[in-house]
């Protein structure tokens, strides 16, 4: 099996050393340069790695993407795009030599951020994700947040392979905002894919758009009937963020039950309401919903310490009332008025 790690690049001179070590062991690495101005070329050809320059404009993911993929060797057979703040987990080669033959892209576990961005040692937020294909018959699709699909004419046949992983190591000096009109655009090319909605409403959301509450009902109206329950309760969801109205966040709940964000968020709600007793119930229902559950909508304090705190804050605080005594004797009482506290310590 003859192996291409390949990507698209601009000013990554601080990550090329980072990508080479970890992608080394394929036959063949590739960056498309869309425009450096630092030393990412230079470093980059020192190492050995090849390098083309593209230009795509106006700017689009795809079009990038595609171009980077019709630049490598016609003899590869899979191709893995791994972009510069990401890194292939040791093991990564064997495990897919391991994968059945008649693969032609792979489905794998991606860390996308980590409780401590410094050791990178306790994933947060994690998802399945398939950027893993076949160096013929895919194409890359979408302005932005792209995807590999299957070209015409091609057997599809898509593998989960456990022990392939990629960590993304988030770069905080990055600006989501520089994609917000490439959001736009897209949401303009494709508003026939639930997808897009929910990638408009969550910019929406960001931006405290005026709109954002009509959005959601719209497509609440327009993909009603092939909307999973899932997707409906999400929805519902981002209602609630928006407008902050508890009883979107209790219907969603109702709606999709087995959610960590929504038990954990219903035990906050509840909290803030000093019922401490419902707290405690939707904080161990929190705990007990498997932390291998892969979702990218979740909010990185869903994985974290808060609904382990919560629960022994909730027990703490009812042991003083079971007693008969003042509440306010609890030194752990104050979160009731800003789940902040403890949202990220590790001991109490």
């Amino acid at each position: 099996m003859k192996i291409a790690v390949y990507t698209i690049a601009l000013n990554e001179e601080k990550n090329v050393e980072q990508w080479y070590e970890s992608a080394k062991d394929a036959d063949y690495l590739f960056i498309a340069d869309t425009g450096s101005t630092d030393k990412t070329i230079r470093i980059a050809k020192k190492l050995g790695i090849n390098v083309a320059k593209i230009s795509i404009k106006p700017w689009r993911f795809d079009d990038a993407r595609n171009a980077a993929l019709a630049l490598l060797p016609d003899d590869i057979d899979i191709c893995i795009s791994l972009d510069m703040d990401e890194v292939l987990v040791e093991g990564w080669r064997e495990a897919l030599e391991s994968m059945p033959e008649n693969t032609t892209q792979v489905l794998y576990e991606y860390t996308w951020s980590w409780r401590d961005p410094q050791s990178r040692t306790q994933p947060q937020i994690r998802y399945l994700i398939n950027k893993v294909h076949a160096r013929h018959g895919y194409r890359w699709k979408y302005i932005v947040h792209e995807l590999p699909f299957p070209d015409r004419n091609i057997k599809h046949v898509e593998s989960f392979v456990e022990n392939f992983k990629i960590h993304h190591y988030q770069d905080i000096d990055k600006n989501p905002s520089r994609y917000s009109q490439l959001i736009l655009d897209c949401f303009e090319e494709n508003q026939e894919n639930p997808r897009y909605w929910e990638y408009l409403i969550e910019k929406y959301i960001s931006d405290n758009n005026a709109e954002t509450k009509e959005t959601i009902f719209k497509y609440i109206k327009k993909f009603k009937n092939v909307l999973n329950n899932e997707e409906l309760a999400r929805a519902y969801y981002f209602l609630f963020l928006h407008t902050m109205n508890k009883k979107y966040l209790f219907k969603a709940y109702r709606i999709f039950p087995n959610n960590r964000q929504y038990c954990l968020d219903m035990a906050i709600v509840y909290f803030e309401k000093n019922k401490l007793r419902f707290s405690k119930k939707y904080a161990k229902k929190a705990l007990n919903i498997n932390k291998g559950e892969m979702n990218h909508h979740y909010k990185e304090y869903v994985w974290g310490y808060l609904a382990k705190n919560m629960l022994f804050v909730c027990n703490y605080n009812l042991k003083f009332k079971n007693r008969k005594q003042k509440i306010e004797f609890s030194p752990h009482s104050t979160i009731s008025s800003s789940f902040d506290l403890y949202k990220d310590w590790d001991v109490l």
